[in-house]
């Protein structure tokens, strides 16, 4: 029952001017799967105007911070990315792990157990809900943002406020962090999903490697430029203008290839040319 919904749902959405996602793959499986409906691909954007620029000696100086941003138990889990920041610590520079974000809906108390479990690791730090004045500093004095997912429920927002911050990733090597990265060209680093070793491997190499995170940072920042909010709002409403005005020349069309003696055709036609006219395109610019 819970399929057959899904698929009337998203049949009858389709039945919309437009249908935008946030991943080339979802429009794959749209097309592929229904094979009707106009479909475009969307940035997902960062939640910025105008991002400021990253100031790189506020990381790693004198300790490393690496980020774990969102709401935990379901999908994002800790235990994996816990056990790969103990087996790093004795070999990295001075670093330490924060937690940030409280329990997913469905899994009540589960940051609790974890932060009870690993209580005696000073390194460990658990922030809980961050408010979003706060943001800004967690993000800036991280030197790497990393989301252990076990799966994707579609373009991340964590994400995109890691690029909005100039700040490197780590994911899983999951299709949908494969898409985002080339989708909009996000520097991430991959390892393979549930693998402590590869995890752990990952996060030595990188923090043994203050270069190749400043790289990191420099390209995620210069990503986030190009789908600031202002943009992104841009690209839907010149979609919406596009889409309106060739539904007003088809109408033209329509009407010109109409009988003369037709008694409404003058009326339509004016009709037609008011609705036109009245799409107001110099707004788009500002």
């Amino acid at each position: 029952m819970y399929r057959v919904a899904g698929r009337v749902a998203t049949r009858v959405l389709l039945f919309a001017n437009s249908i935008c996602v946030l991943l080339p793959a979802y429009h794959r499986t749209l097309r592929k799967k229904y094979g009707r409906g106009t479909v475009k691909v969307r940035h997902h954007g960062i939640f910025a105007s105008c991002p400021e620029q990253p100031d790189l000696s506020k990381r790693g100086n004198p300790v490393h911070r690496i980020l774990a941003f969102g709401k935990w138990g379901t999908y994002k889990r800790l235990e994996l990315l816990i056990d790969a920041f103990e087996r790093i610590v004795p070999q990295s520079p001075p670093v330490e792990l924060v937690i940030a974000g409280g329990d997913h809906p469905k899994t009540q108390g589960y940051v609790n157990s974890v932060a009870e479990r690993v209580k005696h690791n000073r390194r460990i730090r658990f922030v809980g809900y961050v408010p979003e004045e706060a943001i800004p500093e967690l993000f800036q004095t991280a030197s790497l943002a990393v989301m252990p997912y076990t799966s994707s429920a579609g373009s991340s927002g964590v994400a995109h406020l890691a690029c909005q911050y100039g700040l490197p990733i780590l994911v899983s090597d999951i299709e949908d962090f494969r898409e985002l990265a080339e989708h909009e060209r996000v520097a991430m680093d991959f390892f393979v999903p549930n693998d402590v070793d590869s995890l752990a491997s990952h996060l030595a190499e990188l923090l043994k490697s203050p270069e190749r995170l400043a790289q990191m940072a420099r390209h995620n920042f210069s990503a986030a430029l190009e789908m600031s909010m202002p943009q992104v709002i841009r690209q839907y409403i010149r979609s919406f203008d596009v889409q309106h005005r060739l539904r007003m020349l088809r109408a033209f069309s329509q009407l010109r290839s109409s009988p003369r003696w037709m008694p409404t055709r003058s009326w339509m036609a004016r009709r037609l040319e008011r609705k036109l006219k009245s799409w107001d395109k110099p707004g788009l610019d500002s």
